[in-house]
């Protein structure tokens, strides 16, 4: 057979096809449609200056960050196209071949960033991560050639003293230019800088005083999260905890002080800290960092008596899957059964059921379906049709108790949304209908038929959508 060959169309955009028309006639072209067109012809002026010298095309980014930065705001599509052209820029600058120039360049990027992504609508996502991008590689080439130690510290405070936070984890990004010795002189001066700070009111209400004292408060709020990232970077637990507690006692972070001393190996403090009444907040989970002080002791009774404990409380399925991970092998199925039961002997058989679907039990929501029947009044029907739907091929009948009290939720409740579903159910109910006088004490499909249809007379819809499917 012979070999078909495809014809290529002489009209297409291919090099090939350009390259015919010519330089000249290619200029005229690039030059007539760069007037209409501005990031065609800015693509084009870097170009031209990339190809006259490095020296040339950093002068143009030089003038292009300036103007950048004294732009209007822009939409979202304009903050697309500003992030393309800022990518554009950044590359061609760590491309230079000389270090020097092109740390300049970043160093200038940084100064004008903040100005560039306030032009960007919230959130501003993009254009923060380039911002980020320029501060990472301006780190990468310090290492080749590294900076005076007194100008990086300087650059270091200067980003993280801005109050538009345009620089988030400034100093972890320039902790390998910075250097212990580096950090803790930062940390010296951020601490100066919180000490000079005016001090706080009683019980920590800085907004009450007013709009300076709420400043001063945002300040203060600023550098201890720089002081408390600096702690961590140096590995400094005790540094940490002696920031949090400086701050008036209702603001003191507990969980932050724990996870870090469990991260350390001092569990005992841990446990110390959490069982100190002065710092206790309700709204704050901290039973995991309790376990984790635990098992960092060797306290795994405790540790899984704790488990167990909370699984009962509050039928905690996550909590129940650390328990059973937790135990030696060839205990877990015992363990299993025995937590099943307490499940199905639940206070709430809501709950219950919403624990079995989601472990997932088939047999048991079969038991607990069938065994409280008359407890599901309030349960969400949409809750009670996935139940009728896990069951109908293993256990029919308690599908079909499962399917009753969803049509019945749905009619009391006079839920639009699933009177469809509800008359699916409905059929579905006489599909499963066991073989008359195989059930004792079973209500028959038709007796629980006439049984709805005189408690739930007005639902039209409904029985609409029920005659065709039962004829």
């Amino acid at each position: 057979m012979p070999k078909t060959t495809i014809k290529r169309s002489p009209t297409g955009i291919t090099v090939a096809n350009l390259e015919k028309l010519g330089a000249s006639r290619l200029a005229a072209l690039l030059v007539e449609q760069a007037r209409h067109d501005r990031l065609l012809r800015e693509t084009l002026t870097r170009t031209l200056a990339a190809a006259s010298g490095e020296g040339e095309l950093h002068d143009y980014i030089d003038r292009r960050l300036l103007m950048l930065a004294k732009g209007r705001e822009v939409d979202r599509e304009g903050a697309k196209a500003l992030v393309r052209e800022l990518e554009q820029l950044r590359q061609d600058t760590i491309a230079a071949t000389d270090p020097a120039a092109a740390i300049g360049l970043l160093r200038h990027m940084l100064a004008l960033g903040p100005a560039i992504v306030r032009r960007a609508p919230p959130p501003r996502e993009q254009v923060s991560a380039w911002l980020a991008a320029v501060l990472a590689d301006l780190v990468r080439l310090w290492r080749a050639a590294p900076p005076d130690p007194d100008e990086l510290v300087a650059l270091a405070i200067d980003c993280a003293g801005r109050e538009d936070d345009a620089f988030p984890n400034v100093l972890t990004v320039l902790a390998p230019a910075l250097g212990a010795a580096g950090l803790q002189t930062v940390r010296a001066r951020l601490k100066a800088a919180l000490k000079e700070l005016p001090a706080e009111l009683a019980g920590g209400r800085w907004g009450a005083a007013g709009k300076p004292a709420y400043r001063s408060g945002t300040h203060a709020w600023r550098l201890r999260r720089q002081l408390g990232e600096i702690a961590d970077l140096l590995g400094d637990v005790d540094g940490y905890i002696a920031l949090e507690k400086a701050q008036p006692r209702a603001q003191v972070n507990v969980r932050a002080i724990v996870e870090r001393l469990v991260r350390a190996g001092r569990g005992a403090e841990a446990l110390a800290w959490l069982d100190d009444g002065r710092y206790h907040n309700r709204l704050i989970p901290t039973l995991d960092l309790r376990l984790a002080a635990l098992e960092s002791l060797g306290q795994r009774e405790e540790a899984q008596a704790l488990r167990w404990q909370h699984f009962e409380r509050h039928l905690d399925r996550e909590m129940l899957k650390d328990y059973l991970r937790h135990l030696p092998d060839f205990a877990d199925f015992e363990a299993e059964q025995r937590a099943m039961a307490h499940v199905l002997d639940a206070k709430s058989a809501t709950d219950a059921l919403a624990f079995l679907l989601a472990w997932p039990d088939i047999d048991s929501v079969a038991r607990l379906v069938r065994s409280r029947s008359t407890e599901f009044g309030a349960t969400p029907p949409d809750m009670l049709f996935s139940a009728g739907e896990v069951l109908r091929l293993r256990h029919p009948l308690a599908a079909v108790v499962a399917l009753r009290l969803a049509i019945q939720g749905v009619l009391r409740r006079g839920l639009p949304h699933l009177i469809e579903k509800a008359a699916l159910a409905l059929a579905e109910c006489a599909a499963l209908e066991p073989p008359a006088g195989t059930e004792p004490d079973w209500e028959a499909h038709d007796t629980f038929v006439e049984r709805l249809r005189e408690a739930y007379p007005r639902p039209w819809k409904f029985w609409e959508a029920v005659y065709p499917l039962a004829h």
